[in-house]
């Protein structure tokens, strides 16, 4: 199976007003066991494999970790400049 993914990130305040800031675009063959994923950019080129299981990829998991936990640090920092907060 291979899936192709397109996400669009942008303000989403209504619909009318949603601006298009950034789309990304990566292309999925097979699943956590065995599978890869690459951005059409080729800056991201994974191979999956599942959480427990000896393997050399990573799981997709980890990979969803990895992206939502740099977006809340991105936006804590946002909100803490914006408070003066950080120094």
């Amino acid at each position: 199976m291979t899936t192709h993914q397109e996400t669009n990130a942008g303000a989403r305040s209504s619909q009318d007003d949603m601006k298009v800031r950034y789309t990304a675009k990566t292309h999925t063959s097979g699943g956590r066991r065995g599978g890869v994923a690459r951005s059409d950019d080729g800056r991201l080129d994974v191979n999956f494999s599942a959480p427990g299981v000896p393997g050399t990829g990573t799981n997709p998991e980890q990979l969803f970790a990895a992206g939502w936990s740099a977006c809340f640090i991105s936006a804590m920092g946002l909100v803490a400049n914006k408070m003066k907060l950080q120094k």
